[in-house]
Formats: C-alpha cells, structure tokens, sequence
C-alpha cells in the first residue's frame, strides 16, 4: 500500500484526515476500496449504524476496536450482516431483549433503535468495554430502554476470573487467574432478570460459556421461551449446549446468508458466522 500511496504523492496520515476518510467509507461501503488499503486507518469518532435509514444509531468508533473498525467502513454488511437482520427482525416484535456479552453495545442500540418500546437489559463484565457501552447508549438518549449490569452471567453467583486480552471482544472466564485475568462480579442470569420481565429475546456471546449461561437462565427459559441467538466457537460447547436446551423443547438452526436453517446438531463449521438461532416450540415469534 505504501507504494500506491507514494505514487499518488500521498502519506499513511493523509488518510486520517476527514476529507480523505469521508470518501473512502464512501467507496468501502459499496465495495470498492479492498480492506488493505482500510487496515490500520486509525478511527476514533462516531459514526451512524443502522439497516435502515428510519432505523440509525451513533456509535462510536475507538483506533483499538476491531468490530468498530469493520462497522465504520462497511457498515452491517462488513459484520455478521446475516445475524444482525434475524436479530433485527426478532427485536422489532419484542417487549424485553437480554444482551449477554454486551460489548460497546452494538447488538443493544441496534434493538433500541428498530423498536422504540422494548427494554433492553445488557450485561458486560470488562470495566473499560463496560463504559465504552454506557457511552453509547448516552450518545442515543437511551438510558431509559437500555439498562445494563456489570456481571459477567454463568450458572453460579459470585465472583471467578475474567482473561481480558489485547482484543477485548475475546474475554472469557477462565478457571485459574491469569497475567491477563480480573476478578468479576459473577450471578445467573434468573437471579437478576426481574420475574415478570416478558423476555422475548436473547442474545449470547461470551466466548465458549454460552452453555454456563444458559443454565443459570432455566427459570427465564421456561416462562418466556424466548428465541436465543448465540455463537458456537471451533472446540466451544456446543454439546452441553445442545443437552441444556434441547429437554426445554428448543430446536436449533444454523445463520446463514440464506436465513436460518435447521440443523440437528450444532456444528459451527455450517453457519456463515458460527452463529445459530434456538427456538421454542411456542416461542413468542
């Protein structure tokens, strides 16, 4: 890259200046710049999201972010584009949402914003991804929908160790501390779900505990049989998975670009983004 941009009488810090960042999202986003040219461009500043114009939320954009990276120069469709539109389309019809592994909380304002009446209730345990969320749903004046919690959830209350690597999105509990590890607050998520909040919506990432999660959520399961989104990471759970929810009725499809599709185990290798939709025979749909 650096000889392209020697050719054209250019510096890496040009491409830091609005003038130049403003046409190159213009290009990224409809796919014609290539992401060499893009990596390393550091972004701090907010940007608008959204699958639709009706449908736009700010979110702010850090130089160490990764996810932020790929959402400011190619919006939803840079990032598991098809599980953001099936989430979108769940939380448009839904009266609670629970965000499990929250994030700066794009999953979260993305429901605010598709659905004006839903509550949101978030949950992220790393202290500085922590505030980077709480400062999103300031920039959208949602702190009265989009409730959050610093707990990281499992199947047990608490506290237990917490890896923070250098990319934040890769936290995970772990049982012995660590160079990389904090101490975390740790609760199930029954524990602190209000017991007559109508969840009709799910949403799990936290890195290979999905099933730990999941089993502290059994009387929230039960009442409201909720659709969950959730990943299913190479060598992850994905059996106790699979045998946490399966005797509650659930049946499991993979995301794909074509939509979700029935699957009778859940093999990350089949989903376009490793992520899978788990249904309730009588879920709130």
């Amino acid at each position: 890259m650096s000889r392209v941009l020697q050719a054209l009488g250019l510096s890496r810090k040009h491409l830091t200046l609005p003038a130049f960042k403003r046409p190159l999202r213009f290009l990224s986003h409809r796919g014609l710049i290539g992401e060499w040219l893009l990596r390393g461009i550091p972004i701090d500043e907010a940007t608008q999201l959204g699958l639709d114009p009706s449908e736009q939320f700010t979110f702010w954009v850090y130089p160490d972010e990764g996810i932020g990276h790929f959402l400011y120069w190619y919006g939803f469709e840079g990032w598991e584009f098809h599980t953001v539109k099936l989430f979108a389309d769940f939380a448009r019809r839904a009266r609670a949402i629970v965000d499990v592994g929250a994030n700066t909380g794009v999953y979260s304002l993305l429901a605010c914003a598709v659905n004006p009446t839903a509550q949101v209730i978030g949950f992220e345990p790393v202290p500085s991804t922590y505030q980077r969320y709480l400062r999103n749903i300031a920039l959208n004046k949602f702190e009265g929908r989009c409730h959050t919690r610093t707990e990281a959830l499992s199947n047990f209350i608490g506290s237990s160790s917490l890896e923070v690597p250098e990319d934040l999105t890769m936290a995970r509990m772990v049982g012995n501390p660590t160079g990389n590890s904090i101490q975390v607050p740790v609760s199930t998520a029954d524990a602190l779900l209000p017991d007559d909040m109508p969840v009709d919506l799910v949403k799990i990432d936290v890195e290979g505990f999905e099933d730990k999660v999941l089993e502290g959520m059994q009387r929230t399961l039960r009442r409201w049989h909720p659709p969950i989104i959730f990943e299913v990471l190479p060598g992850g759970p994905a059996k106790a998975i699979e045998d946490v929810l399966r005797p509650l009725g659930y049946s499991f499809s993979c995301i794909t670009e074509n939509g979700p599709e029935s699957v009778s185990n859940l093999d990350p290798g089949v989903a376009t983004e490793r992520n899978f939709l788990a249904l309730a025979p009588n879920a709130n749909v």
